[in-house]
């Protein structure tokens, strides 16, 4: 056996041996409760849908008002996490498609922490959010859990994101 101390490390214990711990479980935060799985996918939908509509009457009044067409048309969305719980923010960014995380922060609501994730979904990518919602509706696993559900049952709400958004993001940021 290879001698136990060495001059840059010095075991102060004996060695103990302890119960084997598996690292495949408990990789991801805590879930919230499970809600009841159409009227939640339900309400995500027209939430989203309504973010798009507004995105969409947003983007016509300003080019009506200003007289200039949008260089993007696509449009900003905010996740929220029920409090004490994270999102999934990997599962909000594909990565070899749209849509595209772009902040991600915490509030304090009361004693509670929300999560804040900003996505940026182009124009034809709303999709992706609502295969999503209508499968963990309607869709298992092959073990019997919700399709998605990783990601549906993390998100409390979902809104246009607003200026505020991007201004707690770039403070936040700042402090690196």
């Amino acid at each position: 056996m290879a001698p136990r101390d060495r001059l840059h490390i010095l075991v102060l214990q004996p060695a103990a041996t302890e119960p084997y711990t598996s690292h495949g479980a408990g990789r991801e935060s805590a879930r919230p409760p499970s809600p009841i799985r159409a009227k939640h996918a339900n309400k995500l939908q027209q939430e989203l849908e309504e973010a798009t509509r507004a995105a969409q009457e947003r983007r016509a009044s300003r080019s009506q008002e200003y007289g200039v067409a949008p260089s993007a048309t696509g449009m900003l969305l905010t996740f929220q996490s029920w409090p004490g719980f994270d999102l999934e923010p990997m599962k909000l960014d594909p990565g070899n498609q749209p849509p595209e995380l772009i902040a991600l922060r915490e509030r304090a609501i009361g004693t509670e922490t929300v999560q804040l994730a900003t996505v940026y979904v182009p124009e034809g990518s709303v999709g992706f959010f609502l295969k999503r919602f209508e499968e963990y509706a309607s869709l298992d696993t092959p073990k019997g859990n919700p399709r998605h559900a990783a990601m549906v049952e993390r998100i409390a709400e979902l809104r246009l994101a607003t200026i505020e958004a991007f201004v707690d993001a770039i403070l936040e940021g700042s402090d690196d």
